[in-house]
C-alpha cells in the first residue's frame, strides 16, 4: 500500500532542455497528496484510538461486574447479578462488534480516498506530460521554421555574393581593358 512517506520520497529524473515534467509542480502535487493521506491516516488513527478506549472501558465494566460480590441482605441476588452480567456481556459484545464495523468502515473510506487521490495524481500527471509534449512540439516547430528562414537567408547571401563576385570580375576586366587601351 502506498504511504505518504512513499509519495514524499518519490523523485523524478531531471530532464534536458525542459523536456518532461516540471519537477517543482510534480513535487508540489505529490506533497498535497501525501498531506491528504496523512490527514486521513491521522483521522483514522484517532478513531481507532477512541474505539479501543471504548472497548477497554466496556471490558473494565464487564470485569467489575464479573467479580464476586459478598452476599448480604442489602445486596442483589445471584440471579439478578447474572442477568446484569448477561446484559453487560451483550453490551460489550455489541460495542466490540460496532467498533470492528466502524474500524472497517474507516479503513474502507481511507482506502477509497487514497485510490481517488492516486487516480487524480495520475490524471494530473498525464495532463502535465501532455502539456509538456505540446510545448515541446511547439518549440520544435518554431526551431524548424527558424532553420528554414536561416537557410533561405544563407541561400540569398550566397546568391548575392556570387553576383557581387561576378560584378567585381566584370569591373576588374573593364578596368584592365581600359588600362591596356591607354
Amino acid at each position: 500500500m502506498l504511504t505518504p512517506a512513499d509519495i514524499e520520497s518519490q523523485r523524478f529524473t531531471g530532464t534536458r532542455l525542459r523536456e518532461g515534467y516540471d519537477q517543482e509542480e510534480v513535487d508540489g502535487f505529490l506533497d498535497r497528496i501525501a498531506e491528504g493521506m496523512r490527514r486521513e491516516e491521522a483521522s483514522r488513527d484517532a478513531e481507532l484510538v477512541s474505539l479501543r478506549a471504548e472497548i477497554r472501558r466496556q471490558r473494565a465494566e464487564l470485569d467489575a461486574a464479573r467479580r464476586p460480590v459478598p452476599q448480604d441482605a442489602d445486596q442483589p441476588s445471584l440471579d439478578s447479578i447474572k442477568v446484569i452480567l448477561v446484559a453487560a456481556q451483550k453490551t460489550a459484545d455489541q460495542v466490540v462488534a460496532d467498533a470492528h464495523a466502524q474500524a472497517g468502515s474507516v479503513l474502507a473510506d481511507a482506502s477509497t480516498q487514497a485510490e481517488r487521490l492516486i487516480a487524480n495524481a495520475r490524471t494530473e500527471g498525464h495532463r502535465i506530460v501532455n502539456e509538456a509534449h505540446g510545448e515541446r512540439q511547439q518549440q520544435v516547430e518554431r526551431l524548424e521554421r527558424r532553420q528554414e528562414e536561416l537557410a533561405s537567408l544563407v541561400a540569398d547571401l550566397d546568391s548575392q555574393r556570387s553576383a557581387h563576385r561576378d560584378w567585381l570580375k566584370r569591373v576588374a576586366a573593364l578596368a584592365e581593358g581600359d588600362s591596356n587601351g591607354e
